[in-house]
């Protein structure tokens, strides 16, 4: 006669689930019959410090043929046991004689002592079938025909584990499609997609599922939470990722809007120097005015240009705040292109203004004093020109003096000519 199905689905669930906990800590050993591997107490030790976190006191006692050193080997293991928290009233001698309902009560016990369905849990040992339950409700909830009312029944036409897969990822299942009455091939659908896409692996058959206990649903759902929470992990980190890769984004499209800001700023600046270093003019008021002209264009420009530089000295502010927050390494500039470089343009630029005012204005005043002392002398040309004129009229027309009838007429045009000649002197 065969072992009960209970039994033989516990042994095969509960023995799958110690022996990966042995295999993740580093501790791997292979546990092919819990009851008869559990007997010397040595897998019971290893199982518990390896759930607990607890190493065990002492020598750890060593397999042996005699019946007297294996109970007390057992005895010893399950004072372990105790005194990290697990309630046992079993015996050593229950143990060594694989009392299969107690063995594996046992087993259930101290698994279940330690499962968490929360990592960030400092606390365990809670009732774990309430935890699940309420797990299991809040993923199932809104799907049809799926309502969590105990950890057996609820499952055994599937809907329940296709609801857990449709939810975390919709495509893989087309959930809306499925009928409860065809139970079998619900749990074949599901634990398939499982084990292909959930990292679950396939241990139990679709004719398993309705045959197990509650001891033994329990660890099952478990591994089901397991590997949910596996897939919730992977879609934070991938957002998280997503997040990163927009981040980074945005932060390479800051630094090329600032680099190309900042080297036109730059341009500009170096562009405005060289125009206000020119000093060759015509020598004319009119090119005197004309490079003064050019200065109050290079000022209003620079009106514009320092409004652009508060911009991107702000837009270099933000992106360095963003790298600092979310732990980037900063910008560097290229060489020349920082905010303290753009500063010293703009004080440049600054500089060569007043050293243009001063040598153009100065040109300015010159040409000025030119343009007086030309109308003055115009003026004065004007003016011994009309007199030059008016004398050579005057000595050009003799015939008044010798027309006079009188000696003060003639004396008059004397004192005239000597006049003249005076003038002439």
């Amino acid at each position: 006669m065969g072992e009960p199905d209970w039994l033989r689905l516990q042994k095969k669930i509960f023995g799958r689930y110690v022996e990966q906990k042995l295999k993740l800590a580093g501790q791997p050993r292979p546990v092919t019959d819990i009851i008869a591997d559990l007997k010397d107490g040595s897998l019971l030790i290893a199982m518990t410090e390896v759930l607990s976190g607890q190493a065990y006191p002492g020598a750890k006692p060593k397999a042996s043929a005699m019946r007297i050193k294996q109970i007390d080997a057992a005895k010893n293991a399950l004072d372990f046991v105790k005194r990290v928290g697990v309630d046992t009233r079993m015996s050593a001698e229950q143990l060594v004689d694989g009392d299969e309902k107690a063995v594996m009560g046992l087993v259930f016990t101290v698994i279940t002592r330690y499962m968490r369905l929360d990592e960030d849990d400092a606390e365990a040992g809670g009732d774990i079938r309430d935890a699940l339950k309420l797990w299991l409700t809040n993923k199932t909830a809104g799907y049809a025909g799926v309502k969590i009312d105990n950890l057996t029944k609820s499952f055994h036409d599937g809907l329940a584990f296709n609801a857990l897969i449709h939810r975390m990822r919709p495509k893989l299942i087309a959930f809306d499609a499925l009928a409860a009455a065809n139970r079998e091939e619900n749990l074949a659908l599901a634990l398939d997609t499982a084990a292909k896409y959930c990292g679950l692996e396939r241990y139990l058959t679709p004719a398993d599922v309705p045959k197990l206990d509650e001891l033994g649903f329990v660890v099952f759902l478990f591994d089901w939470y397991s590997a949910i929470s596996l897939l919730q992990r992977q879609d934070v980190a991938a957002r998280r990722i997503g997040k990163l890769a927009d981040m980074t984004q945005l932060h390479d499209s800051m630094k090329a809007d600032y680099a190309a800001r900042a080297a036109e700023l730059r341009a500009w600046c170096d562009g405005c120097v060289a125009r206000l270093a020119e000093r060759a003019i015509d020598d004319t008021m009119a090119g005197v005015r004309a490079r003064l002209a050019t200065l109050g264009e290079c000022k209003a420009e620079k009106a514009v240009r320092f409004v652009a530089q508060m911009d991107v000295v702000a837009l270099f502010d933000n992106l360095a705040l963003r790298l600092k927050n979310n732990a980037r390494p900063p910008f560097v500039p290229a060489a020349g292109l920082a905010p303290a470089d753009l500063d010293a343009c703009f004080e440049a630029v600054g500089g060569a203004e007043g050293e243009y005012s001063a040598h153009y204005h100065a040109e300015l005043g010159r040409q000025v004093r030119l343009d007086k002392l030309a109308r003055r002398w115009q003026t004065d040309h004007a003016q011994a020109t009309a007199w030059t004129e008016e004398r050579h009229a005057a000595a050009a027309a003799p015939a008044a003096a010798e027309q006079t009838d009188s000696v003060d007429g003639c004396e008059h045009q004397l004192e005239l000519h000597a006049l003249f000649e005076q003038d002439c002197a």
